[in-house]
């Protein structure tokens, strides 16, 4: 297990799995498969199919979402680092540095939301700020599982909490 937040200390209390890669095809057919997103994305409290689609945007490869694979071998490495970027932007609270926010909308209108987190640790409220195509490609990726209503908190790392506590 690794921490969370890419930190060695060995008392950190959010851990997840390395990521284990798997190459597979030849020639021309070359693929990238992830055989743990699933046991991730518990850790992280966050469905596997954003963090797939993270990764697709930051590689700029075509994701299969049947087979959940990547175009290309893609090293572990390099794989890792995006979930770490994800993790940074979308997971951990930039006012505490803890992996508890959670995600809620504000409807404006019918048809525009806006997306905020708080965090389950410090309580603070934040909006994600845009600052680049792939992180509003996410944010908007974020939107659409709340808005269907497929982004579900799981148990282990969070904290539990009453829904009424996390609405502004």
């Amino acid at each position: 297990m690794i921490n969370i937040n890419g930190s060695l200390d060995t008392s950190y209390r959010y851990k997840m799995q390395p990521l284990l890669v798997k190459h597979g095809g030849a020639g021309n057919g070359l693929y990238t498969t992830i055989n743990n997103m699933e046991d991730i994305s518990l850790s992280l409290n966050t469905p596997p199919d954003i963090i797939y689609k993270f990764i697709s945007y930051t590689l700029g490869a075509a994701f299969n979402e049947k087979k959940k694979t990547y175009t290309g071998h893609h090293q572990v490495s390099l794989l890792q680092q995006i979930v770490y970027q994800y993790i940074d932007n979308f997971v951990i609270c930039q006012s505490c540095n803890i992996p508890e926010l959670t995600y809620n909308l504000n409807k404006i209108s019918s048809k525009k939301s806006i997306l905020f987190s708080k965090c389950s640790a410090c309580g603070s409220t934040n909006e994600p700020k845009s600052k680049n195509k792939i992180h509003d490609k996410c944010i908007d990726t974020i939107i659409k599982y709340l808005i269907k209503e497929e982004w579900g908190n799981y148990k282990g790392n969070m904290v539990n909490q009453d829904q009424e506590d996390l609405d502004i």
